[in-house]
């Protein structure tokens, strides 16, 4: 629909990479600059567009439509894809406490492309976080449940809560996202739980190298890299089982 006044924005790109429009997101956004992003943003009230492929921190989503309309102080985001569906409220100004909730259908996250560098979604641009997934998928692990909240602070982001289910196992996380210097490390202080540990090391491929049965873990582990992208083989941390 055509708004009653202001701009909306309609088209289809063939592609668009989000981490080159970096520091465009932090001057609109409220998140650094000198612009009133509420200046900024005034005119703009609709937005209907399409990708053949979007990029979003390394991670590429194709077929993607997206319409959005401003509300009051947030948008209202409709997104569809293949691998992104869902709901999403946006704060007009970031880094005023208002955060970005997500109800999404599904998200899968598949291999990121190892040939070509991308710059991380940067936690400092981020507004807190309150996202519920119902089908989840990271590579080649799937989730019948995601839950994440986060706090945005000076140094990037305190994870309050990650939630993740699937058929045998359950992991709950809290710990932070962090960057300094643009060197990006995530912590979380982890508790897992298993019906079926066999299964689960299989379901999150690490082999099928012990027999069925229940069991649970606690510990901390830590990485260099954004949250959403765990490096298995920089994994840092002990667990107690």
């Amino acid at each position: 629909q055509i708004p009653e006044n202001g701009i909306m924005i309609k088209g289809h790109w063939p592609s668009v990479q989000i981490d080159a429009w970096n520091e465009v997101i932090k001057r609109y956004s409220g998140s650094g600059g000198k612009a009133n992003p509420a200046e900024n943003l005034a005119r703009l009230n609709a937005i209907d567009v399409a990708f053949g492929y979007l990029d979003i921190g390394g991670r590429k989503f194709s077929d993607m439509q997206i319409q959005s309309a401003k509300e009051d102080a947030a948008w209202r985001i409709h997104i569809d894809s293949p691998a992104l569906a869902g709901d999403v409220l946006a704060p007009l100004v970031w880094g005023q406490g208002a955060p970005l909730e997500a109800r999404l259908n599904r998200l899968h996250l598949y291999p990121m492309d190892t040939g070509k560098p991308s710059t991380p979604l940067s936690p400092l641009l981020l507004p807190g976080i309150r996202l519920e997934v119902d089908d989840f998928q990271h590579e080649k692990t799937h989730f019948t449940k995601l839950l994440l909240n986060t706090t945005p602070n000076r140094s990037g982001q305190t994870i309050n809560l990650l939630k993740l289910d699937a058929e045998d196992f359950s992991i709950q996380a809290s710990g932070s996202w962090l960057e300094e210097d643009q060197i990006q490390r995530t912590v979380l202080d982890t508790h897992f739980t298993t019906k079926n540990l066999g299964r689960s090391l299989v379901a999150l491929d690490y082999g099928d190298n012990l027999v069925a049965g229940k069991g649970e873990a606690k510990g901390r582990l830590s990485w260099l890299g954004p949250a959403y992208n765990p490096d298995i083989a920089g994994l840092n941390g002990s667990f107690e089982f």
